[in-house]
């Protein structure tokens, strides 16, 4: 290979490292956003558990 396509490879490597980047970080970011959502949403949740002692004792007969 010549130094001309040696630049073109190196080049079109560094492209696509950086769209891989790219997207790594909007996955994190709208992964941070979600999670945000969550937490807020079960921080603000005033439903009450039907039964809320229900299923902390199991009763075993031997």
């Amino acid at each position: 290979m010549d130094i001309a396509s040696l630049s073109v490879v190196l080049n079109q490597s560094n492209v696509q490292n950086q769209a891989s980047l790219s997207v790594m970080k909007m996955t994190m970011n709208q992964s941070k956003q979600t999670e945000r959502g969550m937490v807020e949403l079960l921080q603000n949740s005033t439903v009450q558990a039907p039964h809320p002692y229900a299923g902390q004792h199991i009763d075993l007969n031997v």
